[in-house]
């Protein structure tokens, strides 16, 4: 299919080659900017992972080699490995982790069943982009149903999840 084809072609970062394929698909889906976004951050997963796996063996350099590999070691359930190319990458751009390394590491910290370092993952996430309704409502959900009830805290929980829905719809 026409997705399939540029899902691959993203992933081997010919974007150029792909946007005719994500143009047919976005002629005939009842939601084009829906099915645009969906192919194309499908796109970029498999190209992180394919970047991820060149770095296996070798000391990554920048975050973006970190993330990769992190993609990576994810897709082979090396999710602790995975977890420090994580907070490695974090170190070395700190602004990595509200363009999408906080809300990785949150996934990341759930497979490890850690339950605390999901909830913190959270909380780091929602602390640096205060002003994004996604991050706010990530730490909120936590602080919800987190799977350690001692680390519940509903009090906490509302004024985050009131400023997300503020923030949402003002957008």
């Amino acid at each position: 299919s026409h997705a399939h084809r540029a899902i691959t072609l993203l992933s081997m970062g010919r974007t150029e080659d792909a946007n005719p394929s994500i143009q047919k698909v976005r002629s005939m889906h009842p939601q084009p900017d829906g099915i645009e976004h969906w192919i194309r951050q499908n796109g970029k997963a498999m190209r992180m992972v394919f970047l991820g796996k060149q770095q296996e063996g070798k000391t990554p350099a920048t975050a973006a080699d970190f993330e990769a590999r992190a993609q990576y070691r994810f897709t082979l359930k090396r999710y602790d490995d995975a977890s420090a190319d994580l907070e490695e990458a974090l170190n070395l751009d700190p602004s990595s982790g509200p363009k999408g390394l906080f809300s990785l590491l949150v996934v990341v910290s759930e497979k490890r069943k850690d339950w605390k370092a999901k909830l913190a993952a959270a909380r780091r996430w929602a602390e640096t982009a205060p002003q994004a309704p996604e991050a706010l409502n990530a730490h909120a959900w936590e602080l919800l149903t987190n799977q350690d009830e001692k680390l519940r805290d509903p009090k906490a929980a509302l004024p985050l999840a009131l400023k997300a829905a503020e923030l949402t719809q003002n957008a």
